[in-house]
């Protein structure tokens, strides 16, 4: 029997907003079969939000969960996923963030918080160690990110406490607000930020004095050395340690093709725009320091200071690629200290960057279409490149001002509302903004649509196209029998094996920079997890085990999304323009997807995960095999279970 006093901290702590009541239940009572960190938190969604719930209803949850390894030394330990129903569209929303959060709910003694109901008033979540406490927020409401953390921690007189927090977006019920980590990292995707909005819960802020226990502990640290030591030996991992996603995603990526030049009008960018925004231009001119999240070797995230200028000074932290992609090519902005600027009004505001990136590009499309003019935007002109339209962008969806407040609703709400053709130009997945480029690699743009939050590239998709792997070692790995990233043969197996890994990833508190994602068969995959796992909670885990997990994880998921959302076959398909419409420049000009291929990769697709090719909901004989009988039953009492077919 499972002894949930190591690697779990065997708590989860409800918290009632309305009643201001809480308490606590086993972590058993999930860990066997959902292990953590996303299982758990959407096995607690699926079970105890009422079909019919909309996302601001006091019926929905927050959840905040972390995992068996979270806060421990396995490399990368710091994560936390936060879920909930999805803003935009009434799906899934589930969100993994780094830092220090995660970790410091567990030495307060819990693996998760999970959030019910509403405040009357606005409130935040103070937790130390047992004391849990609901204290008045009604002074930093519409307070920036940054200017409440630093009300809170003199609220509590505790300056060494970590938070996640949301800004005016969130307050105001922005789709696209997220939930600000240790001020410079969002948990974004699925609107969780507008969702702790309508709570009227400001965030929490969390400070534990405990320790993570693990079963066998000189096995576990032989682990951890060697899972150290194979990122160490990882070519990609020193790229990463050395710039992070903004040295790995910049130049490399424009000729992969992955950034979305224009709102997609390209996939592209100029060279002399990019070089502009390169990492050597930040290195030299801006960078203050590096730092890393807990027990993490990478060193990912940098520190950008800005001592003057139309910005400064302000020092930001948390900058990616993701900032590149979408506010330097989406927008062809190659303004280097503008982009700082743009990336510390997110985390300060708590706009989600890719969302605010897709809406922002669309409305600059629309005005240069005539589809928006002056009289629409109260005077504002809006230009690619122009860095203070974007900057005031920025300011009116997370107020909600003229222009902002349609935007604030997303673009295919704001498209539906607007009318005059303008979902033309829409580019969105499941309702939500997609950020990403998904025409010249197969295998990332599949897992992009196919991801059950509504697109994003951090479920099913993979480098794997681009990374270096050799056609035989595609072939080995994942039956591929080719890794031409135009090909269609056999990509969806690609997804498939990355979905239940993403899923065992965030159910267990590692960070997806670790692994395959990155370096295919070089860093610390599903042995080196399983050898961690088993040493630190005292059961025997396998990789195919692990796998199952992951595989089980997913299927909760993807039950929650057919039973609230109603998603189906249609839903899997990918926004229009990158079927009607090829790349224009660059390596991959004249590349668009192919809707025929698509399709039947949606039927060996549906194939793998035993659902139904018709609808794409599950089949009741795959999740009994899951053994999710109760998940079975959830569906067949709505009729939304898949129905086999010859």
């Amino acid at each position: 029997m499972t002894d949930y006093s190591h690697g779990w901290t065997g708590r989860i702590l409800h918290v009632d907003l309305s009643s201001s009541k809480s308490w606590v239940e086993p972590t058993a009572d999930y860990a066997d079969r959902f292990l953590g960190g996303k299982g758990i938190n959407q096995a607690i969604l699926l079970g105890t939000v009422p079909p019919g719930t909309g996302p601001f209803d006091p019926e929905n949850r927050v959840i905040v969960g972390t995992g068996p390894l979270t806060g421990t030394l396995a490399p990368s330990c710091g994560r936390v996923t936060i879920g909930s129903m999805n803003a935009f569209n009434g799906g899934v929303a589930e969100s993994n963030s780094g830092g220090h959060l995660g970790p410091e709910i567990k030495y307060a003694g819990f693996d998760h918080v999970v959030i019910h109901g509403r405040a009357e008033r606005p409130v935040y979540l103070w937790i130390r160690d047992d004391h849990v406490a609901l204290r008045d927020a009604d002074e930093i409401w519409g307070a920036t990110t940054w200017e409440a953390e630093e009300w809170i921690k003199r609220d509590v007189h505790e300056p060494h406490l970590h938070t996640a927090l949301i800004g005016p977006a969130g307050a105001n019920l922005v789709r696209g607000s997220a939930v600000i980590i240790d001020r410079g990292r969002a948990a974004g995707r699925g609107g969780i930020g507008a969702v702790m909005g309508s709570k009227n819960l400001k965030g929490l802020a969390v400070r534990g004095s405990g320790a993570v226990q693990v079963a066998h502990p000189d096995r576990f640290m032989r682990a951890v050395e060697a899972a150290w030591e194979a990122l160490a030996r990882s070519p990609k991992q020193n790229i990463m340690h050395a710039g992070g996603t903004h040295l790995d995603g910049t130049q490399g990526a424009n000729r992969a093709g992955m950034m979305s030049v224009r709102n997609a009008q390209d996939a592209f960018w100029a060279q002399e725009r990019i070089d502009r925004v390169d990492y050597p231009v930040y290195a030299e001119r801006f960078e203050k320091r590096r730092l890393a999240c807990f027990a993490c070797p990478t060193f990912c995230s940098h520190v950008y200071a800005l001592r003057g200028g139309p910005y400064g000074p302000l020092v930001t932290e948390g900058f990616q690629a993701n900032t590149i992609w979408g506010f330097g090519a989406r927008v062809d902005l190659a303004d280097p200290e503008a982009l700082i600027a743009i990336h510390a009004r997110n985390s300060q505001l708590g706009l989600d960057n890719d969302f605010a990136a897709v809406a922002i590009s669309w409305a600059i499309e629309l005005f240069e279409h005539g589809l928006l003019t002056t009289a629409d935007t109260d005077g504002l002109d809006l230009a690619w490149g122009d860095a203070e339209a974007v900057i005031e962008l920025q300011r009116r969806i997370a107020h909600r001002e003229g222009i902002g407040d349609l935007l604030a609703e997303g673009v295919m709400r704001a498209a539906q509302e607007l009318g005059q053709g303008s979902d033309r130009f829409a580019v969105h997945v499941k309702g939500q903004e997609c950020m990403d480029e998904i025409r010249t690699a197969v295998a990332w743009g599949f897992g992009v649509v196919l991801a059950l939050k509504g697109g994003g590239h951090v479920e099913g998709s993979c480098n794997t196209e681009q990374d270096g792997t050799s056609d035989v070692q595609g072939q080995e790995w994942f039956g591929v029998p080719t890794l031409d990233p135009h090909s269609y043969a056999g990509k969806e197996r690609m997804v498939y094996w990355f979905e239940r890994y993403k899923q065992m990833l965030d159910s267990v508190g590692l960070c997806y920079f670790t692994g395959p994602i990155i370096d295919t068969g070089r860093r610390v995959g599903p042995l080196e997890i399983a050898e961690l796992l088993s040493a630190a909670v005292g059961r025997e885990y396998s990789a195919d085990e692990l796998l199952l997990y992951g595989r089980r994880a997913h299927n909760v998921q993807k039950a929650f999304n057919t039973l609230h959302a109603g998603f189906t076959r249609a839903d899997d398909l990918p926004p229009r323009r990158f079927v009607e419409e090829p790349v224009k420049t660059g390596p991959h000009a004249g590349v668009q997807i192919d809707l025929d291929e698509w399709e039947c990769m949606l039927d060996r697709y549906y194939q793998l995960h035993g659902w139904d090719p018709a609808t794409s909901w599950p089949l009741p004989q795959t999740l009994e095999e899951l053994g999710l009988s109760d998940v079975v039953d959830r569906l067949r009492a709505a009729d939304k279970l898949g129905v086999s077919r010859a």
